[in-house]
């Protein structure tokens, strides 16, 4: 498995590797507006409007997240609607599922509940690979691919904090910066996590993202 340090200096030089170029910029708007529909939607109907749109917009950020990882030169932010359009029930149902699974473990005591959440983490860019499957499928999917690799992820996770006190001076906004920055690191995870999972196609072990879009 590509170690962080590697997925971090991925993430970077995909996202352009200066806080304001093109991709950085575009991944941090996305976040920005994603983030303004949850909390406009949070408004509604006793916080109901939050839950019904989070896991679509969340489908729809790691479309752009993986476009950036793949190197695709068509990342629009257009892709953040892309789960209302291709899999809305599938995302939906997957969102309130895996909120409500990590909030029964966490009755336990806080550490089988954060257990839970990396073991859940790749089921979102599962369904996305995916959209036909169901929400369970990407669930137990992710719990296998994420056996012997949460720890790892929660490092890379960790490593994040100093971006995001350092983005929260900047009047907030910088936060979405830290997110654009976390989550495509998060994306080249899934990725290299995938193709440690797949049979070897060559003999090389350089993990080489494809882009699926450019077809």
């Amino acid at each position: 498995m590509v170690n962080n340090r590697i997925l971090r200096e991925n993430a970077k030089n995909q996202l352009g590797g200066k806080l304001f170029e093109q991709p950085w910029l575009m991944v941090a708007v996305a976040f920005l507006i994603g983030s303004a529909v949850i909390s406009a939607a949070g408004t509604m109907g006793l916080g109901i409007g939050a839950l019904i749109v989070t896991g679509p917009l969340l489908y729809g950020l790691n479309r752009i997240c993986i476009k950036t990882v793949c190197g695709s030169k068509n990342v629009e932010l257009e892709d953040m609607i892309a789960g209302f359009k291709e899999c809305f029930a599938q995302s939906l149902v997957l969102s309130l599922v895996t909120a409500l699974y990590t909030f029964l473990w966490s009755l336990l005591f806080v550490i089988p509940g954060i257990v839970k959440y990396y073991s859940y983490a790749m089921a979102p860019y599962i369904l996305h690979d995916d959209p036909s499957r169901d929400g369970q499928y990407c669930l137990e999917e992710s719990k296998k691919m994420m056996q012997g690799n949460k720890w790892q992820l929660f490092c890379l996770d960790f490593s994040f904090i100093g971006w995001y006190i350092v983005g929260s001076f900047c009047l907030g906004i910088g936060v979405f910066w830290a997110n654009a920055y976390h989550y495509v690191a998060r994306a080249n995870f899934y990725m290299a996590l995938k193709a440690k999972n797949e049979p070897p196609k060559t003999e090389s072990s350089d993990f080489e993202p494809v882009d699926p879009f450019n077809n």
